[in-house]
């Protein structure tokens, strides 16, 4: 096993793959915004999955929410996403990249506007679980359509910007 790791980071080493040998086409100003607008989707899966801490202080008081409901709002969000994960690889095969990302901040919308007139605890767990399946899908379209639209040499850059954000 040490031979074949040896071997392997050699090969790595002394391939002729680096950022020279790409094709050094400029990017546009709107690859940079693309780009940006595009990551914005990690922006809103840090931010979703971050702020819910601090809201369920005020979230708990105001709907009398007991230990066991404060754990599925919480947890609601990340269930979902797995889902949107899983459905966001066939989904771009079929859809495309930019109809998925529009999708996705359609559901966004709808799932922040039901977390926003949330009666009872029921609108609150059925708005996260829709923003939820919205970050699964977007953690699995952005980054694609990302790589896909940046120049060869800045592709690596570019793509990170959605792990940056997140």
């Amino acid at each position: 096993a040490t031979v074949s790791l040896k071997m392997a980071i050699l090969s790595v080493q002394n391939s002729n793959l680096g950022d020279e040998d790409l094709p050094q086409t400029p990017a546009t100003f709107l690859v940079y915004v693309l780009a940006v607008m595009a990551a914005i989707g990690g922006f809103l899966f840090g931010y979703d999955t971050g702020v819910i801490s601090g809201a369920m202080i005020v979230i708990r008081e105001d709907f009398a929410l007991n230990d066991w409901e404060q754990e599925i709002v919480v947890s609601s969000t990340v269930l979902t996403a797995v889902f949107g994960c899983l459905a966001g690889g066939p989904a771009n095969q079929i859809w495309g990249r930019r109809p998925l990302i529009i999708f996705s901040c359609i559901l966004f919308i709808f799932g922040a506007a039901a977390l926003a007139w949330a009666p009872d605890f029921k609108w609150l767990v059925l708005g996260r679980l829709v923003v939820g399946f919205a970050v699964g899908l977007s953690s699995q379209t952005v980054p694609m359509y990302v790589a896909e639209v940046a120049p060869p040499h800045m592709r690596g850059v570019l793509v990170r910007l959605f792990n940056l954000l997140t």
